[in-house]
């Protein structure tokens, strides 16, 4: 074939062209570098930013000393630590009104235990005795009752949870657990106090009965009953 058969062929028509959307690259050509797609718009330049940095302009917040080679500190789950006096009282008003009344109505119980609950008092031989709440068998027995219940309460304020060892052979919830728990002690100390009251054995010149500790003990169980009531209502 020879070179005059492509000189005698017609010019190309412009018009004749196929048609190419405005600002689209021809097919089979390479998009040109930095350059958006059509349709988008081209990103703000970016300089380079190291990993895990603040951007320029922004504080690098504190971090404290670490020696070389070794991890951050973590505290372990559970441990124990000792607040300080403004971290124990914001974390005693942080918890709720019926667990608050739980623990300061067993805190009062507890202290009434060591206060007399009896006496015995006579003029014939100058006698004048008191005996507390933790030398008979039923008011010793709920004693140790209430000293669990308050390890319970106390213990998250101290970073430490002893209920959820105890949850799983009761299979009850905490405020539930904490309610049967001071009724039992109130019923406890109420029974075991009748019974270990002393008599005066007919005789008028001895005075014998109970002392405030065993009023006192018996009003605070019963605002740690309520307590743990509301607790049990508020399904804590």
């Amino acid at each position: 074939m020879s070179n005059d058969q492509y000189s005698n062929q017609p010019p190309v028509d412009p018009s004749q062209q196929p048609y190419q959307p405005y600002n689209q690259t021809p097919p089979n050509q390479q998009q040109p570098y930095n350059q958006a797609p059509p349709n988008q718009q081209q990103q703000p330049y970016q300089p380079y930013q190291p990993y895990n940095q603040p951007p320029p302009g922004q504080q690098q917040p504190y971090q404290p000393y670490q020696p070389y080679n070794q991890g951050p500190q973590t505290q372990p789950q559970g441990q124990f630590v000792v607040p300080s006096s403004d971290q124990l009282v914001s974390g005693f008003k942080g918890l709720s009104q019926g667990r608050r009344l739980a623990i300061g109505g067993g805190l009062v119980a507890w202290i009434s235990y060591f206060l007399p609950w009896y006496h015995v008092r006579s003029t014939l031989v100058n006698v004048n005795e008191t005996v507390n709440g933790i030398t008979d068998f039923l008011p010793s027995l709920g004693f140790l009752l209430l000293s669990v219940i308050l390890a319970s309460l106390i213990a998250p304020l101290f970073g430490k949870h002893i209920y959820p060892l105890i949850q799983r052979t009761l299979n009850l919830t905490f405020g539930k657990a904490v309610f049967l728990a001071n009724a039992a002690v109130l019923v406890m100390a109420l029974i075991g106090g009748l019974i270990a009251k002393p008599d005066n054995g007919g005789f008028a010149e001895i005075e014998a009965g109970f002392s405030f500790g065993f009023y006192l003990a018996i009003l605070a169980l019963g605002a740690a009953t309520a307590g743990g009531w509301m607790m049990q209502q508020n399904r804590e």
